[in-house]
């Protein structure tokens, strides 16, 4: 028996048409969010997580307990402005010229994560303090190398002196609330604390008796006053993390958000911010991505700012540039890879 051609060209063209129509209801996948919280001026040490008898960082501990803890974070460098830029552009601050200096500028053509985010359909956006000190306008950039400022959003109650009176957390409600529905975000918390100044207010016999000292410092009560000064600031910088996580869970985007916590280098008193030595470059770094098969995973082995750099484009799905000279985590967070050897090199330098 003969087959019908026309009926034959009939069924092709219905076959063709609902595979056509099924491929047009499938939505192509989300690429997930990025936010990172990055605190100034603060050591590795002083966190809950790492075991402080004097500091509280329930947010940051809630992040480790989700995902990573690193031991052994390291800085791009022990100042805030060559520290922040090379984590950025994701090469060593000696490699980026001025904007690997502080309070210099950072030349357009220094190509940032953020700007490969923003060219790859991601909203971007920052609040607090974004790369600085620096000028980034004479460097020919039309914004700050962190993104787009959030920062009209201030504390309804004056803070203690020294504590900024931006609304960080409001102010990421705020670019959340912009967002195009199914946008990708990267979003930028930079706290200003715990930098100094300080509120240099009294504290109870307790509270004093709990610092640890550490031993380049005197152990009078001059410096433990300091350091439950320094200890309040990063409360108030985990304290909006806090709210920050709470809004991503209330959008539905917590599991599906690479959340890093870090800091730009180490507290601000002598042999620590400024130099090369553990308390100016080794940093706090909990890392999550709704993974909960990784959750309290403690990770020793060394790691620098410039493979978050490599780690972040990774997990958007893009190519890192061969300038990027980090080595991305990406199969760490995922759980397909054992935690990096020892023998990787990570550096850290004053400019």
């Amino acid at each position: 028996m003969m087959s019908n051609p026309i009926r034959a060209t009939t069924v092709a063209a219905l076959l063709l048409s609902l595979l056509f129509q099924h491929a047009g209801a499938v939505s192509p996948a989300k690429k997930p969010n990025i936010l990172i919280a990055i605190s100034d001026d603060h050591s590795w040490v002083h966190t809950s997580a790492q075991g402080s008898a004097f500091v509280e960082t329930p947010s940051l501990d809630n992040v480790a307990s989700r995902g990573f803890l690193f031991a052994n974070a390291y800085a791009g460098s022990p100042g805030c402005s060559p520290s922040r830029a090379a984590f950025l552009t994701g090469q060593h601050h000696w490699m980026i010229g001025p904007a690997g200096t502080h309070g210099s500028s950072f030349p357009v053509h220094y190509t940032t994560f953020v700007d490969l985010l923003e060219a790859a359909g991601y909203k971007v956006g920052f609040t607090g303090k974004g790369w600085g000190p620096g000028d980034w306008l004479g460097g020919g950039r039309d914004k700050n190398p962190a993104g787009v400022e959030y920062n009209d959003v201030k504390l309804k109650r004056k803070p203690k002196k020294g504590i900024s009176d931006t609304d960080y957390a409001a102010n990421f409600e705020k670019f959340l609330a912009e967002r195009e529905e199914g946008e990708p975000f990267y979003f930028w918390y930079g706290a200003h604390e715990p930098h100094l100044r300080y509120a240099e207010e009294g504290h109870d016999d307790e509270r004093m008796a709990s610092v640890e000292v550490p031993g380049f410092l005197p152990d009078t009560a001059d410096s433990r006053s300091m350091l439950l000064d320094y200890a309040d600031e990063i409360n108030h910088f985990d304290t909006h993390l806090g709210r920050i996580l709470t809004s991503l869970d209330a959008a539905g985007e917590l599991d599906d958000t690479l959340i890093i916590v870090t800091a730009d280098n180490g507290m601000p008193m002598p042999r620590a911010k400024a130099n090369g030595y553990d308390y100016g470059i080794h940093v706090p770094l909990a890392i999550r991505w709704g993974n909960d098969a990784t959750a309290g995973t403690v990770v020793k082995a060394p790691v620098g700012f410039v493979d978050l750099s490599a780690t972040i484009l990774d997990v958007a799905g893009i190519a890192p540039p061969d300038r990027f000279v980090g080595e991305s985590l990406l199969g760490l967070l995922q759980g397909e890879l054992d935690e990096p050897g020892y023998e990787r090199a990570v550096y850290s330098g004053r400019e």
